[in-house]
């Protein structure tokens, strides 16, 4: 689901972070925020930041239930369309005659819209396994190459992200801010504070104990 949301180091009183497009509520990239904190990088929040923050200034198409000691892909977005038929070997848009140019006959073609090459694509479903695990970024691929995007509280209104992760390394805590209505506005947008999660030694309920918006 596209819940847009930031990851963010704090900085003083204050706090920067990268836009994550994916699963950004507190269930999604919230869990998975605190299952590296406490697992691979639990005692390394600031190399938990680095990859997500410092190497990847473009942000992320998604983290969640990825495996961040792999390198990002863009191929993991939509692995079902980037790899190649496992039937004729070419990639999915050429089984589309609408994707075909110079079709030599009308739309949908004689043997149907989805069957340009007499057969739907089918990739492999282990290379489609595989890549569910690499992370998705927007700065390491041919598909993205995007420009550096540095969100703070002063951009923030300008992202349509609904939630924001804010990671403390000093204290080993990450604060979850949420986006809400205001009462009696229901034109205006605020934000406040769900609670704060020790990533140090997380409470087993701590998903339960943030505020609902």
């Amino acid at each position: 689901m596209s819940t847009r949301s930031v990851i963010a180091r704090k900085d003083g009183n204050s706090w920067a972070g990268r836009f994550h497009h994916w699963d950004g509520y507190p269930e999604g990239l919230g869990k998975t925020l605190v299952e590296n904190a406490t697992g691979p990088f639990a005692g390394n929040l600031e190399g938990l930041l680095k990859i997500l923050i410092d190497d990847h200034p473009a942000g992320w198409d998604t983290i969640v239930d990825r495996d961040l000691s792999l390198p990002p892909t863009y191929r993991a977005a939509s692995p079902e369309n980037v790899i190649n038929c496992i039937l004729c070997g070419k990639n999915s848009l050429a089984h589309f005659c609408q994707e075909q140019k110079n079709h030599p006959q009308p739309l949908p073609c004689a043997g149907g819209y989805a069957f340009h090459l007499g057969h739907q694509h089918t990739p492999d479903p282990a290379e489609i396994e595989r890549l569910s695990h690499f992370p998705v970024c927007y700065c390491h691929g041919k598909e993205y190459d995007t420009e550096e995007q540095t969100i703070t509280p002063e951009t923030l209104g300008e992202t349509w992200c609904e939630y924001v992760y804010v990671i403390d390394p000093a204290v080993q805590t990450m604060e979850v801010l949420g986006e809400f209505i205001s009462k009696g506005e229901p034109d205006k947008l605020a934000w406040k504070s769900l609670g704060t999660v020790n990533l140090a030694h997380p409470a087993a309920d701590w998903l339960e104990k943030l505020a609902q918006i």
